[in-house]
């Protein structure tokens, strides 16, 4: 039997959904390969009626992952252009948009990638979330 449908899951919904609530917040979901993380998110994303920038990232240098992302926030957003500008790091992308929108639900799928090819990625990312 196959089953299609998004099941229980609602504590796991209402923890998102709590957190949103509570913007700014800085949610991180790990786990165990296949039990359902990415499912997870998606479905919140769409039935929160939050805007969500959803990015799965590559295992590919930081550069390519950069490029991608900013790409992935200008289709979701309609930031036309924005892929034209030059940023050098996550966090200046961030702070950029950061400064024009406001609540807006970022997902970076997979950011172990990400981060196995910019180690700093992660000190870059933690100063800016406590800033």
């Amino acid at each position: 039997m196959v089953v299609t449908g998004f099941i229980d899951r609602e504590e796991e919904l209402r923890v998102l959904d709590n957190a949103y609530a509570s913007r700014p917040c800085l949610v991180v979901i790990y786990g165990r390969r296949r039990v359902g993380k990415t499912r997870l998110v998606l479905e919140w994303c769409s039935r929160s009626g939050a805007r969500c920038v959803y990015y799965h990232a590559l295992p590919a240098r930081h550069e390519v992952n950069l490029a991608e992302f900013i790409k992935r926030v200008e289709e979701t957003l309609g930031l036309s252009g924005l892929s034209r500008a030059r940023f050098e790091t996550l966090d200046s992308l961030l702070e950029f948009m950061s400064s024009l929108i406001n609540d807006v639900v970022i997902v970076i799928d997979e950011f172990t990638y990400w981060v196995r090819a910019e180690p700093g990625l992660l000190v870059s990312f933690s100063a800016l979330w406590i800033t």
